[in-house]
């Protein structure tokens, strides 16, 4: 079968509810032996043999008919939305100048590894240092300013590859302060 149910199990111990399209599925479920269950639900009864593939992955036996399920929690799903978003996305980060001023300082160098929320640039601005954070972790692979230039307002300063350790989706973004 290609049709594809998606079921959320809510465990309030020793109680488990699940629902189906955001309906609440009264149920009963017994444990008969150590992979066997008997289930009533709407009137009927129901065996089911899960046997655990690993990874969250099961085979279940229903009266006879074969289904294969996958258990997700919360992160999981996260997770595999996340991947999907980054599969669509660029692995580049691009940093670019919040506003026009003077590079004071360039802390980072090509191909250093760097973590979310470390300290790239020192921007001064009106007298003031305002200093421009990652926000993602990576790899440095483009340094496009050096100490003295004259910056405008959105010139990009770096490019940072996301090596998935950091905390964002790797697109281009822009660090303000």
């Amino acid at each position: 079968h290609s049709n594809m149910s998606e079921f959320e199990v809510e465990s309030l111990q020793p109680a488990v509810k699940i629902y189906h399209k955001d309906k609440l599925i009264n149920f009963d479920l017994q444990k008969i032996h150590s992979n066997l269950y008997s289930l009533i639900m709407a009137g009927k009864q129901f065996r089911i043999w899960l046997d655990p593939l690993g990874n969250g992955d099961y085979k279940i036996v229903i009266n006879q008919e074969t289904l294969n399920a996958v258990v997700e929690d919360e992160r999981q799903q996260l997770r595999k939305l996340f991947r999907s978003a980054q599969q669509v996305k660029s692995d580049i980060t691009q940093i670019r100048a919040p506003m026009p001023g003077l590079v004071a300082q360039v802390g980072v160098t090509l191909d250093q590894k760097i973590t979310a929320g470390q300290g790239l640039f020192i921007i001064e601005a009106m007298k003031m240092e305002n200093e421009i954070k990652s926000p993602v972790g990576g790899k440095i692979t483009k340094i496009l300013v050096k100490r003295g230039e004259t910056l405008e307002k959105d010139a990009l300063l770096v490019e940072i590859y996301d090596d998935k350790t950091g905390s964002g989706l790797g697109s281009e973004k822009t660090q303000q302060k």
